[in-house]
């Protein structure tokens, strides 16, 4: 009986052991994603927001729309859908937001 539960504890400690280690590496392979996509935004300089217009994330160079001559980058699908469902709604606010931090530089 002893030696059955030491197996079982062996095995429960070896699985969280092994859980950690998955999760640490995930999480280097994130910081290492997120900086290659905020890389490959600043060099294109195609889009005309800095952030997701959406949600003020991050872009992803994967999710854009042009919309009256003027390219758009998002964070995800999610924010792309919202915007195609009410751009005007979208472009007015990043108007605004542009408007009072041309004001600030001035």
């Amino acid at each position: 009986m002893k030696m059955l539960l030491g197996f079982f504890i062996v095995i429960i400690a070896l699985s969280f052991s092994f859980s950690y280690a998955q999760d640490n590496k995930d999480g280097k392979d994130v910081k290492k994603a997120e900086m290659t996509k905020s890389t490959d935004v600043k060099s294109s300089g195609k889009f005309v927001n800095a952030v997701c217009i959406v949600s003020h994330e991050e872009i992803d160079p994967k999710f854009f729309v042009e919309y009256n001559g003027k390219t758009y980058g998002f964070c995800c699908n999610t924010c792309l859908s919202k915007f195609k469902k009410n751009p005007a709604k979208y472009i007015a606010k990043f108007e605004k937001e542009n408007s009072k931090k041309d004001k600030k530089l001035n």
